[in-house]
């Protein structure tokens, strides 16, 4: 009979060990999925079960294999190839944000394109068929507007990279959390120049002698150097500029990127996108006369913009990136 005397107990003791553990369980499963706890709380402690465990450290940004201290930036200047470095980086490394490109919707935007038959360059861009291009039809993910860009914040991007003039990255970034290394894409400035005219399908006029008319025929093909980039960039505190040579080196820059971001776990193969119609370079007069296109040059490393004049100090010294 002594067995029957002592059941109840048992059963109750039994009964609390239970209500414990799943208390104890309850109390693990909080702790370790709240984003609220912090070193102030008060954590209960459940006998030997929590005995081997340790607390994460909340303060780190353990989501992060790559413990990145700086914000990259990529200065998109006209016609150096900057749509497909935004491209390639948005379509295989995380955290990538450009108006030509996103890394979180890389893939549908690449797909889009891809099955879509046509190019999203000039008129044709309106075929994206996205729901930006439907709100705006000179707008769509393969590009961005600034304006949408700017609401959506910068705060959880690693890359960024922007068709905006220069003021942009003073007043974003000049009081950053951490520092900005803006990347200047340098491309030799004659080719440059036919790419721009070229892309605004007008011919460079190559009967322009003096200073002046020079001047004017380079400002006719260029509408854009001065508004995204100012050597007063050079000075602006928390932004350190650096430079790296295009269209050729394009390729050793994506591998240098490579190793500063986040690989993505799905990755598909990056569809080209023209912006420019194919350039008949044998038609290009600037090429013809030797000491005329070192004139012209001459002209352009005294842009108003200081643009080429950085590219030239910058390329083959410590702050090019690929030298």
């Amino acid at each position: 009979m002594d067995w029957l005397q002592t059941k109840p107990k048992n059963i109750c003791l039994s009964i609390v060990v239970v209500l414990q553990l799943i208390i104890c369980w309850e109390l693990r499963v909080f702790n370790e999925y709240s984003w609220a706890a912090t070193s102030t709380q008060e954590v209960v402690k459940c006998s030997s079960l929590d005995s081997n465990r340790t607390e994460p450290n909340w303060t780190e940004p353990i989501y992060h294999p790559k413990q990145i201290s700086v914000t990259y930036g990529f200065l998109h200047m006209a016609k150096t190839g900057g749509t497909d470095i935004n491209g390639q980086l948005a379509m295989h490394y995380e955290r990538v944000c450009g108006n030509k490109g996103y890394s979180y919707d890389a893939h549908q935007t690449n797909l889009r394109y891809q099955t879509s038959g046509n190019t999203w360059a000039g008129q044709k861009m309106k075929n994206a068929q996205d729901i930006y291009s439907k709100q705006n039809p000179s707008k769509n993910r393969g590009k961005v507007s600034s304006s949408s860009m700017i609401e959506i914040g910068f705060e959880d991007c690693d890359y960024v990279a922007l068709e905006t003039g220069h003021n942009f990255w003073d007043s974003t970034f000049r009081n950053w959390y951490r520092p900005l290394e803006l990347h200047v894409p340098c491309r030799s400035p004659i080719d440059h120049l036919m790419s721009m005219c070229n892309h605004h399908r007008i011919s460079f006029d190559c009967s322009a002698k003096s200073n002046d008319e020079i001047d004017a025929a380079i400002q006719h093909c260029d509408v854009v150097v001065s508004k995204r980039f100012s050597s007063r960039l050079t000075n602006v505190t928390n932004i350190h500029l650096k430079c790296f040579q295009t269209p050729d080196k394009i390729n050793e820059y994506l591998h240098y990127m490579g190793k500063r971001l986040q690989r993505k776990s799905f990755e598909t193969t990056y569809v080209h996108r023209d912006t420019n119609k194919k350039r008949e370079k044998g038609n290009e007069c600037i090429w013809k006369d030797k000491s005329y296109m070192e004139k012209v040059q001459n002209r352009m490393l005294q842009h108003k913009s200081g643009y080429y004049k950085f590219c030239r100090d910058c390329l083959d010294t410590e702050n090019d990136l690929l030298s």
